[in-house]
């Protein structure tokens, strides 16, 4: 494939991001410092696409409403 389906989306604190968007709009990512051994994903979570294209939709928006907050 010439792309993948993750998207890496930067963030001030990936760990509060993570819990935000888990228990104010039911949505799971994995913060990226879980992803490297030496937290090389620090500032960062990871989004995979992989849900059919309407959810995934729906799952950016919701990402986008907690991003303006």
């Amino acid at each position: 494939p010439e792309a993948t389906f993750y998207i890496w989306l930067k963030v001030e604190d990936e760990i509060a991001f993570t819990t935000k968007l888990y228990k104010e709009y039911n949505l799971k990512v994995i913060p990226g410092s879980f992803l490297g051994r030496e937290g090389e994903g620090k500032g960062y979570v990871r989004l995979a696409l992989v849900y059919e294209e309407d959810k995934t939709r729906e799952a950016l928006q919701r990402i986008a409403r907690c991003l303006e907050k």
